[in-house]
């Protein structure tokens, strides 16, 4: 399918929920972003838990476009503006999925990316995989390209995060692994970050949390026995990285953000 180029007002209009929502969020997110990184190899898990009577609020529409993002893709319209050099497709948008790669070269000011995630339906399958391997694709591990595959995923209600191949106990890589029933509403957003061993969540239902761990997500320039070094990180939307066949549905709009 043909990738349309040019913003609607309905594509306005989106972006504008987004970014009111993104707005709300932002305090709690900045101050579990600005927390200094440790050097530690333990896991410093949280559970993910489900804040009370939770509704969606509707927002005006110049309510909603109080910020911007680098880029936006809308997987229903099969539209992005995600295409430059340090933040491009891998796939799609098309069929209501998309893969995006994100490079956090810290040579460009930036060491994280956050993923405002709008869900405009009930989360199925594999909604959100996020990991820093081109080939990760689902219950942790990818198609032997990288031993820096740390990922998380969610799939169903299921939240999960997967250390990489260099976990200490190689056949135990689950760093979190917590049933939701309900973590995300239609018209909710919910925003994943994720630098340098840690992966960060707040919004939709669910209150703030974080993991983090040496072998998630490595982002340091380190060495990689299967790979080349590289500082990116990849995001897949209602399918996995790496494989077409783990797919899903719940997620609409995404709006990519990279961070300092």
């Amino acid at each position: 399918m043909k990738t349309k180029n040019l913003l609607t007002v309905k594509h306005l209009a989106v972006i504008g929920l987004m970014l009111c929502l993104s707005m709300l969020l932002f305090g709690t997110q900045q101050v579990l972003a600005d927390e200094p990184e440790f050097e530690t190899t333990e896991i410093v898990p949280e559970e993910v838990k489900l804040k009370n009577d939770v509704q969606p609020k509707l927002l005006s529409k110049k309510e909603l476009m109080a910020q911007s993002c680098d880029c936006y893709i809308f997987l229903s319209d099969n539209f992005t503006t995600c295409n430059t050099p340090n933040i491009s497709m891998t796939y799609g948008p098309s069929n209501n999925k998309a893969v995006v790669k994100v490079n956090l070269d810290p040579s460009a000011g930036y060491s994280k990316v956050a993923f405002d995630t709008y869900f405009d339906g009930s989360p199925s399958g594999w909604s959100v995989n996020i990991g820093d391997s081109r080939t990760n694709n689902g219950y942790s591990g990818d198609g032997g390209t990288q031993s820096n595959d740390a990922e998380m995923q969610i799939l169903n209600n299921r939240v999960s995060v997967y250390g990489s191949d260099y976990t200490p106990i190689s056949s135990v890589k689950t760093i979190l692994d917590s049933f939701s029933s309900n973590f995300a509403s239609v018209n909710q957003m919910v925003t994943f970050e994720a630098s340098n061993n840690r992966f960060i969540w707040d919004g939709g239902n669910l209150v703030g949390g974080q993991v983090q761990a040496n072998y998630l997500y490595a982002l340091d320039g380190r060495a990689d026995n299967e790979g080349p070094i590289n500082y990116d990180i990849y995001a897949g939307f209602n399918r996995t990285i790496g494989s077409s066949s783990r797919y899903g549905s719940g997620v609409g709009f995404v709006c990519v953000k990279r961070l300092p």
